[in-house]
């Protein structure tokens, strides 16, 4: 049980970075999701799913916004 709790206290402390879809699992996982430059997937999900205690950081060339 220890380790399942540190487990979920790491992630929620990690940060992750990513520019696709498939990175789309790794983002929602962790505490502090920053997405680079992403596909239009990857928006259209995020805007989808995101919840309200969870924001994306998004970094667009020469934009930077939060979801």
């Amino acid at each position: 049980m220890n380790l399942l709790i540190n487990i979920i206290s790491t992630l929620t402390n990690l940060f992750a970075y990513g520019d696709t879809n498939g990175d789309y699992n790794m983002l929602r996982r962790v505490g502090n999701p920053v997405a680079m430059n992403p596909s239009h997937e990857l928006l259209n999900k995020n805007k989808k799913t995101v919840k309200s205690y969870q924001k994306v950081t998004i970094f667009n060339r020469k934009k930077r916004c939060n979801l």
